[in-house]
């Protein structure tokens, strides 16, 4: 083709035959100057469920493509499984179009959708909810996902992910893809309930000793510790 370009989140550009073509959201058009029409937005706007794609030619709007991802079939009931007894709050952080993405997490059972997110966006809705006080656990598989999923106090991706997500991930789901998710968090509740009582069944005779010390260094809140 020539020269070609990709901005992350916000789509590509190249020289084709010597003509400048752009293909991507409308911030990138808008970053160059370009506007799209009026009923082209009103368009997007009509199609609940799908995203688009808009295209430019040499600085001149010429188009639009549709698309809408396809729902993987294990979603809902992996959803189900994981706000069993309203312990997770489950939000869907995504770089499509606003209503496309409200419209999927309707279908599956999602508690909270956020589209049209850049990807340091992501990152900012990632600490929104560690300062709140929330544990964070991400699964993602893309390009745009990576620096959301390194935050996070756990990062989780699939099989098959671009190599950035694979890298900075603390788990990867080598089969079954989102199916093993509930497995997943099983094994982690597992794990802490083991080591939780492992604490308790050695905090008896520990605070047995505290307790029987005249120093005032031994005290409950070390022991929380």
């Amino acid at each position: 083709m020539g020269s070609e370009g990709y901005t992350i989140r916000v789509g590509l550009s190249a020289r084709v035959a010597g003509r400048e073509v752009l293909v991507g959201s409308a911030r990138l058009l808008a970053g160059r100057g370009i506007a799209i029409p009026a009923e082209e937005r009103a368009l997007a706007e009509q199609a609940p469920g799908t995203s688009r794609l808009f295209v430019a030619v040499d600085g001149r709007f010429e188009g639009s493509l549709e698309y809408a991802d396809e729902i993987r079939g294990e979603t809902p009931g992996v959803i189900g499984a994981l706000r069993a007894g309203d312990r997770r709050e489950i939000v869907l952080l995504s770089g499509d179009a606003a209503g496309a993405v409200r419209e999927v997490a309707g279908r599956v059972g999602i508690d909270r959708a956020i589209g049209g997110l850049l990807p340091e966006e992501k990152v900012h809705r990632v600490r929104e909810m560690q300062a709140g006080g929330r544990t964070v656990a991400m699964v993602g598989d893309g390009i745009n996902d990576a620096p959301a999923l390194a935050l996070s106090e756990v990062g989780i991706s699939l099989d098959g992910a671009t190599d950035v997500a694979l890298e900075v991930a603390d788990v990867v789901l080598l089969s079954g893809g989102l199916s093993n998710l509930p497995r997943a968090f099983d094994a982690a509740d597992q794990a802490m309930a083991r080591v939780q009582r492992g604490v308790a069944s050695s905090s008896p005779p520990t605070w047995r000793r505290c307790s029987s010390a005249r120093s005032g260094s031994c005290r409950r809140g070390w022991l929380r510790s």
